[in-house]
């Protein structure tokens, strides 16, 4: 087998289309399979003229790639040049080219340029339909905290209405009362007083609740450990916080603060829903993951129906922000458990990482 054979069995080989551009003839010599499963010509090799070339990029391409091509061949200082840009086949449809060639001087003057083309349609279609994804990912994410604020938004005016604005109206009546009754006045003004200080109370507790957690001075558990003391101060249950195989140092802030929303989320689904009166916060941690687990032994539910509100929603979108993986486990009568895994890497600090 001599060169040329050699030459033409490596073409095939490649399915690529190799090329030989002489500048001093202002020729080019293409070969190789792909001048027919590429560009869907019927021959196996070519002579063409460099302006054929030219011809076939795509006119929104053609500026960019003959430019930067014109000011390395004028440099004369990289030995090498490649690019990508789309290229009209035979049919007259367009096919994404990735091409690379080595360059040929004599006394610092480009003479040559030898190279070949693959062909990267579908590279490129699979890198479109993931940005898209990425994208589709980052708008439902986007709806979802835009869903949870106002979910948040709604809460807040009812809390105030079903319970402060009654307070604060009952005292108002109370100290209307107490204006004309002469004889039973310090009594209602007293009634009054045990209104307006429920009323702070609920303020107080919907403040707290609202309130950005000092995670960055208190830490995740600490934090945690407070919501389950409020929590218990004000509720008929009992909340146990387990994180003895838990270390928070070198996870990131706002993968902390996202870990303690989860929480207040959940715990305040089974408050409102689960009538339990015990709940569990289970946080655990290996080389790899990190698991929260939360836990209560309410009245539980069929989890192949639907249910209705955003809880869970909220909780799924905040724990696909850092990978996680949620699952949930409830039967009628044996309470839930909520689980969420993330991997390691993806809630540890830049510092941590680097």
């Amino acid at each position: 087998m001599n060169k040329l054979d050699r030459y033409q069995l490596l073409t095939k080989a490649i399915n690529n289309i190799v090329w030989d551009w002489d500048f001093t003839k202002r020729r080019a010599y293409w070969v190789g399979n792909g001048l027919q499963t590429i560009l869907g010509y019927d021959t196996f090799e070519m002579n063409v003229d460099s302006g054929y070339w030219d011809e076939q990029l795509h006119p929104d391409d053609k500026d960019r790639v003959l430019s930067r091509l014109g000011r390395i061949l004028e440099q004369a200082v990289e030995d090498h040049w490649e690019d990508e840009y789309r290229f009209k086949k035979k049919d007259g449809n367009y096919c994404n080219i990735y091409d690379r060639g080595f360059i040929i001087y004599e006394n610092r003057v480009p003479v040559r340029l030898i190279g070949s083309m693959e062909d990267v349609t579908e590279r490129v279609a699979l890198q479109k339909k993931l940005e898209n994804g990425i994208s589709l990912n980052q708008k439902q994410l986007a709806e979802a905290v835009v869903s949870a604020q106002e979910k948040e938004r709604t809460e807040i005016g009812k809390e105030l209405h079903d319970n402060v604005n009654q307070l604060l109206s009952a005292s108002r009546l109370y100290i209307e009362a107490a204006k004309s009754d002469t004889v039973n006045g310090n009594a209602l003004l007293v009634q009054a007083s045990e209104y307006i200080m429920s009323a702070i109370e609920e303020i107080r507790t919907l403040s707290k609740a609202l309130n950005t957690p000092l995670i960055n001075e208190l830490g995740l558990c600490e934090s945690v450990d407070n919501l389950a003391d409020d929590l218990m101060a004000v509720n008929s249950i009992h909340i146990a916080v387990h994180k003895t195989d838990f270390d928070e140092k070198g996870l990131h802030e706002n993968f902390k603060l996202t870990i303690f929303r989860i929480i207040q989320e959940q715990i305040t689904n089974i408050l409102k829903h689960a009538k339990a009166s015990e709940a569990a916060i289970h946080l655990s941690r290996n080389e790899q993951t990190i698991i929260l687990n939360i836990s209560d032994n309410g009245i539980g539910f069929d989890t192949s129906k639907k249910r209705k509100g955003i809880g869970l929603s909220n909780i799924n979108s905040r724990a696909a922000l850092y990978n996680g993986k949620l699952m949930l486990s409830s039967e009628p009568g044996k309470g839930v458990v909520l689980s969420v895994a993330f991997p390691v890497a993806n809630a540890l600090a830049y510092e941590a990482v680097s």
